[in-house]
């Protein structure tokens, strides 16, 4: 499988902000109010429900992540930055050709925009698959 980005980690930090930059959908204020967003909550609820007490869900981990990138300046990243933005990179070449708004559960289904839990954790890399308005209502 070919990769749609570059290796990083033949890239300067520099060069790699700007390839996850050009590459991510969600700025650092998206990212914040995703946080409290209705269907992140949901979303956060049933992947507890999936996963046993051994090995329970990381919630802010990709957002956490995501949220440092977008509020780190480009001069400031370094090898760490780097590695994330490649993490999140690789993230999206895995799972680009699962996302459809019209495949899977919704997250909340009694509420518009259907969202399912797919675009959500798209969402908590800092990516959109532009589902009718969400995450973008998040702006």
């Amino acid at each position: 499988m070919s990769s749609e980005f570059p290796d990083l980690s033949t890239k300067t930090p520099q060069e790699a902000h700007d390839i996850w930059e050009d590459a991510t959908d969600l700025d650092a204020p998206e990212l914040r109010a995703l946080r409290n967003d209705p269907f992140h909550e949901a979303y956060l609820e049933t992947a507890e429900g999936n996963q046993g007490d051994d090995d329970p869900p990381i919630p802010g981990d990709p957002l956490d992540d995501a949220l440092h990138l977008a509020e780190t300046p480009r001069d400031d990243w370094g090898p760490d930055e780097r590695a994330e933005a490649d993490e999140a990179l690789n993230w999206r070449d895995r799972h680009e050709t699962q996302f459809s708004s019209t495949e899977g559960e919704d997250v909340l289904p009694d509420r518009e925009p259907y969202v399912n839990p797919r675009e959500v954790a798209a969402a908590r890399w800092a990516f959109s698959f532009d589902n009718d308005g969400w995450p973008e209502n998040l702006r």
